[in-house]
């Protein structure tokens, strides 16, 4: 008998080359999730039982936000003073202030014309000795002040004309940006204090307890979905032209003598072991209705012969 022959006699159908393959593997849930907390904090509230069945997107156990709630209250004031800051920037100025800024314009000139002429007078009666030479410096200074004052209204009045700065605009929009994002990562902050399920499933294994404080990562529950498991075979490299990707199969346990039906094989491995001569094939079966197949058992599975 030669090699190829040898081995399809192994696995039970040296005569009937086509026909069914049978072979044995360890049964695996289809998803098998570790559910960790993002946040640490108090454990204040646990929503699930080892066994219980739970939903997508459901709260499995909830963290105390005393401290999230406040943080992102802080940030949320922060966000709207930021926002009334930038839409007075954007704002244009009312007729009203720029009415104002045109008579501080006027003040400033006759203020102006007040100093020049208190300027003029004190020069006046310097040369005549009637004043000193310290009151004629102070005129002097109050000339050079009231000047000054002039060109600062001229100038605060064309720039109220003009609007606002670009550059202060552009500033006021990148805190108010910034602020936005540090709300919403509060936002998130204080969701992850709801521990959630990522995927449907049956919960095999609970961590913690309330009361419990837990750091960030700390694993919370093991979630199993095995409404559809795996079943990985080794085949012998000899039944290799004889499976493909697609090809109907059936499975059996020990305790249950009824057959699963259902299965497809939905991969092939590429690759074959050389210590062993075998490759990978993954079989997928069906197990709402009726859970026969349980992750951790072993199952006789028959590849059926490709028409």
């Amino acid at each position: 008998m030669g090699v190829a022959v040898a081995a399809l006699a192994h696995w039970g159908f040296a005569d009937e080359p086509a026909g069914p393959i049978v072979a044995s593997g360890l049964v695996k849930a289809a998803r098998e999730v570790s559910v960790s907390s993002e946040v640490g904090g108090l454990v204040v509230e646990i929503m699930v039982e080892e066994g219980a069945a739970v939903l997508a997107g459901e709260v499995l156990a909830r963290v105390d936000t005393s401290r999230a709630e406040l943080e992102l209250s802080t940030n949320e004031w922060e966000l709207e003073s930021q926002v009334v800051a930038l839409e007075k920037i954007q704002a244009p100025m009312l007729s009203e202030e720029l009415e104002l800024k045109r008579a501080e314009v006027e003040r400033a000139v006759l203020k102006l014309d007040e100093a020049r002429f208190g300027l003029e007078e004190s020069r006046e009666l310097l040369s005549g000795g009637a004043a000193s030479a310290r009151q004629a410096r102070q005129a002097e200074a109050a000339f050079n002040g009231a000047e000054l004052d002039l060109r600062m209204a001229r100038l605060r009045l064309a720039l109220a004309e003009k609007g606002p700065w670009p550059l202060d605009v552009k500033a006021a929009e990148v805190k108010v940006e910034k602020q936005r994002q540090t709300v919403a990562l509060k936002r998130r902050a204080l969701d992850e204090c709801s521990i959630r399920a990522p995927v449907a499933g049956v919960v095999v294994k609970r961590y913690v307890e309330p009361g419990e404080r837990l750091p960030a990562g700390a694993q919370v529950v093991d979630l199993v979905d095995a409404r559809t498991v795996h079943v990985e075979l080794n085949l012998p490299l000899a039944v290799l032209p004889m499976v493909r990707v697609g090809q109907e199969a059936r499975a059996t346990v020990a305790l249950y003598p009824a057959p699963v039906e259902g299965g497809r094989l939905n991969f092939v491995s590429p690759v074959v072991d050389p210590s062993s001569g075998t490759f990978l094939a993954r079989l997928s079966f069906p197990n709402d209705t009726d859970p026969s197949l349980r992750p951790g058992m072993f199952a006789t599975v028959t590849l059926l012969a490709r028409e």
